[in-house]
Order: C-alpha cells, then structure tokens, then sequence
C-alpha cells in the first residue's frame, strides 16, 4: 500500500502493524460483491499505523477462492487522515487493483 498524497494518513490492524482490510470478489463488469462495512473487514482493530507521505508498506491479504474458475478480487483498506478518528472523521475505503486467482 503506497501512500501518493503528501499527508500522513492512517491505518488500523494487527498489533504487528498489518492492516485490516476488506476483500471483495468481482460479480460483473462494475459490479463488487463484498462488506465494506465495520463488520465485514479481516483484522483485529489492534491498533492504528501510519503510512507517512510518499512511502508504502506492505502486508498480507488472505483470499479465499469459493470457485473453481477464475475469479476477480480486490483488496480494501480504510484510511485516515488522523491517528485518533472521530465519528466525524471521513472513511474512505483505498481499493488495490484487481487480481485474478
């Protein structure tokens, strides 16, 4: 996950600084398939990890495959402005580039 802006921004994940992340699998040509909301995610909500600007950090995201063609996934991560979000404090989902497994 690279940071392009030129602000800090914020993750939350496993004490070991992984993130958690929501995993969703292509159903259509626009369409997605998947929660993105707060109990849909793959972590434990251990703790928030920076990305300062211009850097990247790299962690592991466990797909698992429900068919035996191949399928289209995508990998989400919700980011923050702030090390202490509030209620008021946007949630945006960052999606990587679709993979095929």
């Amino acid at each position: 996950m690279k940071n392009v802006g030129d602000v800090d921004m914020w993750f939350d994940g496993n004490k070991r600084g992984d993130a958690d992340y929501f995993v969703q699998r292509q159903v259509s040509i626009d369409g997605w398939e998947g929660e993105t909301d707060d109990g849909g995610d793959c972590g434990m909500d251990r703790g928030f990890w920076r990305v300062a600007a211009g850097t990247s950090t790299t962690f592991r995201a466990y797909l698992r495959p429900r068919q035996q063609r191949p399928v289209r996934y995508r990998v989400g991560v919700r980011l923050y402005p702030s090390e202490f979000p509030t209620e008021s404090t946007p949630r945006v989902i960052y999606w990587s580039e679709p993979i095929s497994l």
